[in-house]
C-alpha cells in the first residue's frame, strides 16, 4: 500500500475556488479501482494551506490516477499557482490503532 500525505499551498483568496474545483474530482477519485482513501481538505485558511491524504493499493493504481484526463484538467488550471509538499510512503503491516 502507498500513502501520500502533505500540503498544497495557494493564495488564501483562491482556496474556496480550488476546493470547489476539486470537489467532483475527489468524489470520482474515490471510486477508482485501487483507491483506498482520498481527501483534500482545508487545513489553514489564513495561510492558504490545504491538506491532502491518499491511500492506494499499489503504484499501478496511483499511476492510473495521475494519468487521468481529470487530473490533467485540475493541474492545468492550478499548477502555476500552487505549491505542493506531498510525500509518498510505502506502507506495510496495516492494523487497527488499538492493535
Amino acid at each position: 500500500m502507498l500513502i501520500l500525505m502533505g500540503h498544497i499551498t495557494l493564495a488564501p483568496s483562491d482556496v474556496a475556488e480550488f476546493l470547489a474545483d476539486t470537489r467532483d474530482f475527489v468524489a470520482n477519485t474515490r471510486k477508482l479501482d485501487g483507491c483506498l482513501f482520498y481527501s483534500i481538505a482545508m487545513d489553514d485558511q489564513a495561510s492558504g494551506r490545504v491538506l491532502t491524504v491518499e491511500r492506494w493499493k499499489d503504484q499501478d493504481a496511483l499511476t492510473a490516477h495521475t494519468q487521468r484526463p481529470e487530473m490533467a484538467e485540475v493541474m492545468g488550471k492550478w499548477m502555476g499557482t500552487i505549491k505542493m509538499d506531498i510525500q509518498k510512503y510505502d506502507a506495510s503491516n496495516e492494523r487497527d490503532l488499538t492493535n
